[in-house]
Parts: C-alpha cells; sequence; structure tokens
C-alpha cells in the first residue's frame, strides 16, 4: 500500500432543530422560552428566524427549558408534522 491516504467526500449533513415547535407544544412565548434558556429575548428571536443558529452549548438548556431530551430537539414533538 502507498503512502497516500485516500479522500472520501462526504455530502454535508442537514440537521434541524425543532425547538421553536417544541416551545409552542410546551405553550410558551419567546419571552418565557428565552427566559428559562437564560438568553435575551431577543438572541431568542434570532435563531427563530435564522438570522443567528444556536450553537450546541445551548443544546441542554433547550432541553431543560422544554422538558424534553436533547435528541429529541431534532424531531417534531408529538403530534406535531414535520
Amino acid at each position: 500500500m502507498s503512502g497516500k491516504q485516500q479522500v472520501i467526500a462526504l455530502e454535508p449533513m442537514e440537521y434541524r432543530l425543532y425547538f421553536r415547535e417544541w416551545q409552542r407544544y410546551r405553550g410558551m412565548t419567546i419571552r418565557k422560552a428565552s427566559q428559562l434558556i437564560g438568553i435575551a429575548e431577543s438572541t431568542y428571536f434570532k435563531w427563530c428566524t435564522g438570522d443567528h443558529w444556536p450553537s450546541s452549548y445551548w443544546l441542554p438548556r433547550m432541553a431543560r427549558a422544554f422538558r424534553c431530551g436533547i435528541g429529541d430537539l431534532y424531531s417534531p414533538p408529538p403530534g406535531m408534522r414535520q
């Protein structure tokens, strides 16, 4: 075998967070959700509009606020359509 390594190009994976749907599922306002997560209301609104995106740091806080698992944030809540 030669000293060269083979590079395999992978398709970028797209993940979607359903935090807005979980917020609605729990009957929360943007104000309440942002307070429970521990961020400014304007920051949460920017996440909702797609102007900014939450880093993985915020996922445990979001899951705790919406009373779900971190993995659940990648799927819509029960009874909500994708």
